[in-house]
């Protein structure tokens, strides 16, 4: 019985609007001109109201990102 209710599923309709909200924050460090990382902090919050009954979500994480920065020159100078 247990394995059944672990595997089973359901399925529901919903039509509400979804609230939230989301803030990150980090730190950029470059190695040299060209090559960097990004550490980032993620929260997220979201609220929904579905057949009288509230839905909130509380997520967090963290993320680093490979930073690239290429080299970009322009032949015309005359940019008006």
């Amino acid at each position: 019985m247990f394995l059944k209710f672990c595997f089973s599923s359901a399925s529901q309709s919903f039509r509400s609007p979804i609230l939230g909200v989301n803030a990150k924050i980090g730190y950029q460090n470059y190695f040299n001109d060209f090559i960097g990382l990004a550490y980032y902090g993620i929260i997220k919050y979201n609220y929904a109201k579905a057949s009288s009954e509230k839905v909130q979500q509380l997520s967090y994480g963290g993320g680093i990102d490979l930073l690239l920065d290429f080299i970009t020159t322009y032949s015309n100078k005359n940019r008006g």
